[in-house]
C-alpha cells in the first residue's frame, strides 16, 4: 500500500497526491459524455456544501495528467 503525506491547501494536497498516482502509473481514462454527465450534476451541490473538496479533485486530476 502506498501512502502520500501531503499539506498546502487542499488544491496543493491534491496535486501532490496526483503526482504519486501518475508515478505509480496511474493513468485517468479519457472522459467521455457518458462518463462526465453523472460528476457534473454533482459539482454544483460539491461546490456549495465543501467546495475544498471540489479544489482537491482538481489538483489530483491535474497532478496526474
Amino acid at each position: 500500500m502506498y501512502h502520500v503525506k501531503t499539506s498546502g491547501t487542499y488544491y496543493e494536497m491534491g496535486l501532490e497526491q496526483g503526482r504519486s498516482l501518475k508515478e505509480w502509473g496511474f493513468r485517468l481514462p479519457p472522459p467521455d459524455k457518458k462518463t462526465l454527465r453523472f460528476p457534473r450534476q454533482c459539482e454544483e451541490v460539491v461546490g456549495r456544501h465543501m467546495p475544498e473538496l471540489l479544489d482537491k479533485i482538481r489538483g489530483v486530476a491535474d497532478g496526474a495528467e
